[in-house]
């Protein structure tokens, strides 16, 4: 569904890095190029940006500079000095990930970089833009973005509610915001299948593959959804980064809660191909929202060519996944639509229990003492057909032993 070369190789071809000359009578000034291949042993995706200066081990003002970058291009400038960050040849990869993979609200405006370096010291003196268009039209869209985005994001600035609940609404926001733009992909497909023996060939800008497309225009291909998830997280302060398989052509995104990575994908729970005459006007799915790499391989991400570092099992088949409507935030409180279409207030605990794999002891409560029911069961060697037992299979993997037990110890944290 989702077979997007704009992900391998736009990624790529947008972004031109080569050095440039402050001024030819700069002797200290040394001229290279940075080919295509080259960059791409650079390095992938950034690390997010939150712990970029750690995953970078930079002792430098990371978020100055892309400030810096972004009212550079925000005022349509060709050329910014940065010399007061300090950074060198060997870190042009931070500039070149940070501009490629960290800034969605760039919106792919930058279509080729060059950069200036000292030869004695290997100083970056600045560096040189060159844009898809004039900067009154970023501006604009620049400007209407950040207006959307805002507007998504200001109510959830608070503390009333958890990351995960603020991931989910979001998630679902951005679902109903944006349709797949299927026109988009076919353009950019049938662009790859005409230059398949031009490797530099740069398909032209279009909004669906921004996070403009996703929130302003409202449709987009996954990497759209990708940068505008990523974008409207790090405004509530969640942390994210981009995920990549090439042999699927698609894009998504991991986000942190707590320290734990989790794959979502809000393009494929989003799907175009869902029958129209079925599925309600608030259609969202939830099967590939916090999920470990296991799970996320089991809706069909079924090439292991991207980063499975997120093993943490614990939101697997969490309730959310029975729900294919979205949910949302209103005057502090979260609401939703089940499947007959009743309307409901947002309770975590009485939705886990409602699942049937949580109340151990069937007191209609979630607490210490399903811990010490289950741990019962788990024990009685007089048992042999655990059939009935099934509200103490929290994991839902069929078994009920001392893996249900850390499951509800983490239950009854995450709830408290």
């Amino acid at each position: 569904m989702l077979f997007k070369k704009s992900i391998a190789l736009l990624a790529v071809l947008s972004l031109l890095f080569c050095v440039f000359s402050v001024n030819a009578s700069a002797e200290e000034l040394e001229t290279e190029t940075i080919t295509l291949a080259e960059y791409e042993q650079l390095g992938d995706f950034m690390p997010a940006l939150m712990s970029a200066s750690t995953a970078y081990s930079c002792d430098f003002d990371i978020n100055g500079l892309r400030n810096s970058i972004l009212n550079a291009v925000y005022n349509g400038d060709n050329e910014l000095y940065i010399t007061e960050f300090g950074l060198t040849v060997n870190d042009i990869n931070i500039v070149a990930d940070l501009m490629r993979y960290n800034m969605p609200e760039l919106l792919r405006a930058v279509k080729g970089l060059k950069y200036s370096y000292f030869s004695s010291s290997g100083l970056i003196a600045r560096l040189i833009f060159t844009y898809e268009f004039d900067s009154a039209y970023f501006r604009r869209i620049y400007n209407e973005f950040e207006a959307v985005a805002n507007e998504m994001t200001s109510d959830l600035n608070c503390d009333d509610i958890t990351d995960v609940q603020k991931a989910l609404i979001l998630h679902d926001r951005l679902a109903i915001k944006c349709e797949y733009d299927i026109d988009a992909a076919d353009e950019l497909n049938a662009f790859y299948e005409a230059n398949i023996n031009n490797s530099d060939a740069a398909p032209p800008w279009n909004s669906a593959f921004t996070a403009y497309g996703a929130i302003v225009d409202g449709g987009a291909i996954c990497q759209g959804y990708t940068e505008a998830y990523e974008y409207l997280l790090e405004k509530v302060g969640i942390e994210s980064e981009r995920c990549r398989s090439e042999n699927l052509n698609h894009v998504w995104n991991i986000v942190y809660i707590k320290g734990r990575g989790y794959h979502v994908d809000v393009t494929w729970d989003d799907p175009v191909f869902a029958n129209p005459a079925s599925k309600p006007a608030d259609y969202v799915q939830h099967n590939n929202f916090l999920v470990s790499s296991s799970a996320l391989f089991s809706t069909g991400h079924n090439s292991y060519d991207y980063i499975t570092t997120p093993n943490d099992t614990f939101f697997d088949n969490f309730f959310w996944q029975d729900f294919i409507t979205n949910f949302h935030y209103a005057n502090n409180h979260i609401f939703y639509y089940d499947r007959s279409g009743n309307y409901h207030e947002f309770n975590e605990k009485n939705m886990i229990i409602n699942t049937g794999h949580a109340d151990a002891n069937n007191d209609g409560e979630l607490n210490a003492l399903d811990i010490s029911s289950c741990r019962n069961i788990i024990t009685d060697k007089s048992i042999t057909d655990y059939s009935e037992y099934t509200s103490c299979d929290v994991t839902t993997d069929g078994k009920i032993n001392v893996l249900d037990l850390v499951r509800y110890k983490r239950l009854l944290s995450y709830l408290s």
